[in-house]
């Protein structure tokens, strides 16, 4: 029996033995529905379809543009598209290109081939680095073409996958296309054993974000026009501490400041109430006039905080959580700072940089750094329209992707 048999029969003995110890848990923190999707219990009604993964909330707006472009070329295709989180399902159900939205099985063989018998997929379409070996080994056995679009590979990551790639490599060198987010990424695929490898840049720049009316967004939130607005989005564990200690002098120094904070996760709400005790602070549900601290405490509101922005922060950079993606304010002209730990949008990052589209900060230098946007109006007009050009001059990589998408359904 070849290596890769010996080694999936392994994984899937002892994937079982953890899902039968894991349900009466999932049983009493989950809910049925998940639990039915998760044990491909409940299936799509249909087959056929074109099938799209991503993993979660960012994964799927990065594919957004890519679905709806694919609609409008395949009016006659179906397409389903899976997610790993309740969130990612939540936000790709928005998505009315969509004919069909759920959460994927977890990654067991006898799963993941009931569900690929009862959908019977025509092609499957991963983004970034959803490398499961169960789904991977399913797909091989049906004979579906797999594809990975916006594909990267961390520093770390690169590490780890060498030693899998040597053991189990052979099964995701049979996916038929990568298009990697840079050209870094791409020589790292390709050292891999990858092969029909092409840059196709990240398609997080062929993002499409609704239009506000600014005035009426600020007169909601309670916020005005004369308000200097500083939004510090998806927020992660201490960096809400790091901002409270420097907030004393930010208020001394900037008139009318306010700030809005989006943690990554809502459930860390609780924790981080108690940070700005010493502020005047609200929730966005509970909204009191003359706060200057909103926390959002509700999904999919963060463009809409961007957007009114005087200047925007991206979090998960200032301790090392790899960083969140900084197109989001780029895309509403929004000058954005961002930590120095975002290895997770490196090329983003990177390119926003050789634009004079970002300016990259640290822990240590985030007030001056605040403080020196704030009274250079002209510095934050231009890092503003850098970046806003930035995305509009990387924006075809959704029509990249797809003639590589379109060739391999030409062959199916």
């Amino acid at each position: 029996m070849h290596m890769i048999h010996i080694i999936i029969c392994l994984y899937t003995l002892i994937s079982f033995a953890g899902l039968i110890l894991a349900l009466p848990f999932l049983l009493i923190f989950r809910s049925f529905m998940e639990i039915r999707k998760r044990y491909a219990f409940s299936l799509p009604p249909s087959k056929n379809y074109i099938w799209f993964h991503a993993a979660s909330v960012g994964e799927v707006n990065a594919l957004k543009p890519l679905l709806q472009e694919f609609r409008r070329r395949y009016p006659a295709e179906k397409i389903l598209l899976t997610t790993m989180t309740i969130t990612g399902m939540k936000t790709a159900e928005s998505i009315r290109e969509c004919d069909y939205v759920t959460l994927i099985p977890l990654d067991f063989l006898p799963f993941l081939l009931i569900f690929i018998k009862k959908i019977k997929p025509r092609m499957l379409v991963l983004i970034e680095t959803e490398l499961w070996p169960s789904l991977f080994y399913a797909a091989g056995m049906k004979k579906i073409p797999v594809c990975l679009v916006n594909g990267r590979i961390s520093d770390n990551s690169f590490r780890k996958y060498r030693l899998l790639f040597f053991l189990i490599g052979k099964l995701y060198r049979k996916i038929v296309f990568v298009g990697s987010q840079s050209v870094l990424d791409r020589q790292r695929f390709i050292a891999l054993g990858f092969k029909n490898v092409h840059n196709t840049q990240n398609l997080k720049f062929s993002l499409r974000l609704p239009a506000y009316d600014l005035e009426n967004l600020r007169r909601a939130w309670n916020l005005e026009k004369e308000d200097f607005i500083l939004v510090w989005g998806s927020s992660r564990p201490g960096e809400e501490e790091l901002f409270a200690r420097i907030l004393p002098e930010l208020q001394k120094k900037i008139p009318r400041l306010k700030i809005i904070v989006a943690p990554r996760h809502l459930k860390r709400i609780p924790q981080i109430l108690p940070i700005f005790d010493k502020f005047s602070l609200s929730l966005l549900s509970k909204l009191q006039e003359g706060s200057d601290i909103i926390i959002i405490d509700a999904m999919n509101l963060l463009n809409r905080a961007y957007a009114m922005a005087d200047l925007a922060i991206v979090g998960g950079s200032f301790c090392d959580f790899g960083g969140h993606n900084p197109l989001e304010p780029a895309y509403y002209s929004i000058p954005t700072i961002i930590g120095n730990y975002h290895s997770s949008c490196r090329h983003v990052v990177q390119t926003l940089l050789e634009n004079s589209a970002v300016l990259v900060s640290s822990r240590e230098e985030l007030l001056s750094d605040i403080l020196r946007l704030y009274h250079n109006t002209e510095l934050r007009i231009t890092l503003g329209k850098n970046a806003r050009k930035t995305i509009e001059e990387n924006s075809n990589t959704v029509e990249l992707n797809l003639e590589f998408i379109s060739s391999i359904l030409k062959k199916q």
